[in-house]
């Protein structure tokens, strides 16, 4: 089964997400150089807000905010644009697929 059951997302996977800005990951496992930073980001979102004061690399990708209370990892599909290639496979399963420098997805 691609999708996940009862509404968790697993932690693995890297949300793309068009109607957001924002580049935010909850698993320390995906990022290397998690550290402090001098200014905190606040998100609002639907249940409220969150104050983010940690980033972290993402290989391949650069750098993105870290909130370990986050429920997903996600990443603003205009941002990804501006770096890679994108596109939308409608079938069979309804992906987007990233182009790596090296070509692959």
């Amino acid at each position: 089964m691609l999708y996940p059951r009862h509404g968790a997302i697993p932690k693995t996977w890297i949300l793309l997400v068009s109607q957001s800005t924002v580049y935010m990951f909850s698993n320390e496992k995906i990022l290397t150089i998690i550290c402090d930073t001098m200014r905190n980001s606040i998100l609002y979102y639907y249940a409220g807000k969150a104050v983010i004061s940690k980033k972290g690399d993402l290989k391949g990708y650069g750098t993105v905010w870290f909130y370990l209370e986050g429920i997903a990892n996600i990443l603003s599909l205009s941002n990804v644009q501006r770096k890679h290639r994108v596109t939308f496979n409608s079938t069979p399963n309804e992906v987007f697929l990233v182009y790596k420098v090296d070509g692959t997805t």
